[in-house]
């Protein structure tokens, strides 16, 4: 059992920094643990303030020095529930939930910081004072305006720039929201040329490895035109600050980049919108999904339930009687944690249905179509349909751009759908290292299409199992995206503009 401690802080402190991020990080959504009696833990829901003060105005670093200021017999206050908890002290937080792995940098999500440098280049385009709005955004520029202006990780910051032939300005704001531990990594200047995907070492952490991937790059690409967009460059940033330079209207334009809140209802991380000749305010004018580094997630279904798995083959290949029944899925859950059985139900409703998938692919193409469509541009509890989702990926240098729209024009029923399904062998302990057993084989299914005169990847269906000592495995089936969507979308968006 290991007790959080006041000397573990303090600016001079190797960790303390690291700790004051994720307890801000945890105490924001939810998921610190303290003790209550002896080893005897409660884990708490959003944290409302910390020694007095609103949660929204600490920072790492001065809720590192708080702590470690703490007179002598004084453990800190968390309130939450109209309930008071310590931070430090036999009473106080538990250390383990705190702390990750000593020595590593609390990086944060690389998506989530690429999310503020995308939304603050966004932002300097459309408020650019040159011509037509249209010089060249640079990275000092982007950098210089986030240390400066993104201090807080959520705010609203707004700006003017100047029209055409008239002295009158559009207002432009930016409203962003990032999670704390991944607005204390972007506003952390050691880790700069990271976000460039350089190594870097800092003082008191293990060093941190390049990437092959510069969202800063990309982001540059993206605001300034400079990318082709491997799928077809749908109506850029530039151009749409160059209209509103030009079109005699004032404009309210307004770029909010709040991709952590109502995840489940939408995709979107970065809205544009701004007014029409009539004042009236037109929503989404850009609506872009961000993802980094060629990530090919873009949905999941969790769960071990019968239902779960059920659901996954009405939506993808139209199967509304699976061949395995529900008794015999729950026949086979027959302990408490579920270590092994859940595995061994869901794999072998899988099993009696691999034969079947591809005919009932070629049999539903626009199920699959709508269902594909749904779940890379939609929210999975979308509220309303949004159209006109963008996926807009840093990879490498660049931004790749989907035009996710097209998804709903393409004829399935012409490019010969398949569907292969292979078993996934588990490996030791489960590849996070964290079981105490040997876990039982999962398994996925790729779906390809022709597209021209060869058979692509289009997209990967997974089981997978996270790790979990204590109320055993987590489970979801995830869907991926595979090189063969970028191609995909390049044809059908030549057929589309040729109608």
């Amino acid at each position: 059992m290991a007790i959080l401690a006041k000397p573990s802080f303090g600016k001079n402190s190797t960790n303390g920094k690291m700790y004051a991020t994720n307890i801000l990080s945890k105490a924001e959504a939810g998921g610190l643990e303290v003790f209550i009696q002896g080893s005897q833990c409660k884990k708490l829901g959003k944290v409302t303030s910390i020694g007095g003060k609103s949660l929204s105005t600490w920072t790492a670093d001065t809720l590192n020095q708080y702590i470690a200021e703490l007179g002598s017999g004084d453990t800190g206050e968390i309130l939450q529930g109209g309930a008071s908890y310590n931070i430090v002290g036999a009473k106080g937080i538990k250390k383990e939930t705190i702390t990750e792995s000593d020595n590593v940098y609390p990086m944060g999500n690389r998506g989530g910081i690429a999310e503020g440098i995308y939304a603050a280049a966004i932002y300097l385009r459309f408020i650019s004072k040159a011509k037509d709005r249209a010089g060249q955004i640079t990275e000092q520029q982007v950098q210089n305006f986030i240390y400066s202006n993104m201090k807080s990780n959520t705010g609203k910051i707004t700006g003017e720039a100047p029209n055409l032939g008239t002295t009158i300005k559009d207002d432009i704001e930016l409203k962003y929201g990032l999670k704390v531990k991944d607005h204390n990594a972007l506003m952390d200047e050691r880790m700069w040329p990271h976000w460039r995907g350089e190594a870097v070492t800092i003082s008191g952490f293990k060093p941190i490895k390049k990437q092959s991937h510069n969202m800063i790059r990309a982001a540059l690409n993206y605001v300034n035109n400079t990318t082709p967009g491997r799928s077809g460059q749908p109506q850029s940033v530039m151009k749409w600050a160059k209209q509103f330079y030009e079109n005699g209207v004032y404009n309210i334009v307004k770029v909010e980049a709040e991709g952590e809140v109502a995840q489940d209802e939408t995709k979107i991380d970065i809205r544009v919108s701004a007014n029409n000749h009539d004042g009236k305010e037109i929503n989404d004018i850009m609506s872009i999904s961000l993802k980094y580094g060629g990530i090919g997630q873009f949905g999941q279904m969790a769960g071990v339930s019968y239902e779960i798995t059920a659901d996954v083959f009405k939506q993808w290949f139209g199967i509304t009687s699976p061949s395995f029944s529900k008794a015999s899925f729950e026949r086979k859950l027959v302990t408490k944690d579920h270590k092994q059985d859940a595995a061994q139900a869901m794999f072998n409703m899988w099993q009696a249905e691999k034969d079947n998938l591809t005919k009932q692919l070629r049999d539903n193409p626009d199920t699959f179509r709508m269902t594909f469509w749904r779940h890379i541009s939609q929210g999975k509890k979308m509220v309303r349909e949004e159209p006109g989702v963008e996926l807009v990926d840093a990879f490498k240098q660049d931004s790749t751009i989907y035009k996710l729209d097209i998804i709903k024009e393409i004829d399935f029923s012409n490019i010969s759908l398949e569907a292969k399904w292979e078993v996934s062998k588990a490996i030791g302990k489960t590849a996070g290292g964290g079981m105490s057993h040997e876990p039982f084989n999962l398994c996925k299914t790729t779906i390809s299409g022709m597209i021209g005169d060869k058979r692509h990847d289009l997209l990967v269906i997974r089981v997978k199992r996270g790790d979990s000592n204590s109320t055993g495995p987590y489970y979801r089936t995830i869907f991926e995206k595979q090189k063969g969507l970028g191609l995909l979308l390049e044809d059908a968006k030549r057929v589309w503009e040729n109608r």
